[in-house]
């Protein structure tokens, strides 16, 4: 009988115990939103999830590159529409001068025109991005591509590395540009002997030609100029090109990643109409197995028993 009593009593103790640890369990996965408390409840979902979460943290990563691509490329956008405008001013110029018999002052005047649009075309090839990079430095992204050395004369300071960013399984996309590639070269001479000259000398050249009154100078430098303004346009076009493979390829990754979250969200994340049903009749049996075990506690035998 005293083993029949005692049995009884650690029954309803393990029962209350039980009904408690189930009951903090649904409550810890109510206040979580968690459909598991602790990854030992189930190893393989744990797992599952764990594997989930990694592949969205890893199109999240992927995300925010081409964000940083699209944002350059919308800088490189600005500054290559700005130089199409300063160009076709210096294009304009150039007809005018060739066209026009103008005096030594309207000369000058012109060429002082010509010579502030230069400077402005130098002020967009040494564009910076919002990270403070060079836009046009190729991989030397830390120093102005552009600057003067001791006559005067602009030089590309850059280099012609271009760098790439994986934006998904065997895909890339270039991150920078080269100065070079933007503010193209043009060919002078003749086709045995072509000597490509600089896009700031070509510039510089049709403004000497303009003070100088050098009517075959500034001939050549109308058909020079025009050459830099396809240039640009080119630019223009590769960099509209290039901006709506990362647009094409940003949907691609965040619809994937929208899978993937929903996946994570069937397998982590609780329904709580479930669970506060669950919780409920949790509470019940709590209840139920605390009345059982005050009954049983009250027994007489317990009173004339020795335990």
């Amino acid at each position: 009988m005293k083993i029949s009593t005692a049995y009884f009593y650690d029954r309803a103790t393990r029962n209350i115990s039980d009904a408690q640890l189930r009951l903090s369990t649904t409550q810890a996965k109510l206040a979580s939103g968690k459909q598991l408390a602790a990854p030992s409840e189930a190893p393989d979902q744990a797992l599952g999830i764990e594997r989930l979460r990694a592949a969205v943290q890893h199109q999240d990563a992927l995300t925010g590159q081409l964000r940083s691509v699209q944002a350059r490329l919308g800088a490189e956008e600005t500054t290559l529409v700005s130089t199409n405008r300063l160009l076709i001013s210096l294009k304009e110029l150039s007809i005018a001068a060739v066209n026009d018999p103008f005096n030594s002052d309207n000369r000058t005047a012109m060429a002082r025109e010509m010579t502030v649009l230069r400077d402005e075309l130098l002020t967009l090839a040494n564009t910076r991005d919002d990270r403070g990079q060079y836009l046009f430095a190729g991989s030397a992204v830390g120093e102005p591509p552009y600057a003067a050395d001791a006559e005067g004369r602009i030089d590309y300071r850059g280099d012609q590395t271009e760098a790439w960013l994986r934006s998904g399984d065997q895909r890339i996309v270039r991150f920078n540009r080269a100065g070079n590639d933007v503010f193209v070269r043009v060919l002078r001479g003749g086709e045995d002997n072509p000597v490509g000259v600089p896009f700031f000398d070509v510039i510089d050249d049709a403004i000497a030609a303009v003070e100088a009154g050098d009517s075959g100078a500034m001939s050549r430098s109308m058909g020079e100029i025009d050459q830099l303004l396809r240039g640009n346009e080119l630019a223009l076009v590769q960099t509209g090109a290039d901006q709506k493979t990362v647009e094409n390829q940003t949907i691609r990754i965040e619809d994937n990643t929208l899978l993937l979250r929903g996946l994570q969200s069937d397998l982590e994340d609780l329904d709580y109409a479930e669970a506060i049903i669950r919780m409920n009749q949790e509470m019940n049996a709590l209840q139920a197995a605390m009345t059982s075990f005050g009954k049983v506690s009250q027994l007489t035998l317990f009173n004339v028993i020795d335990v």
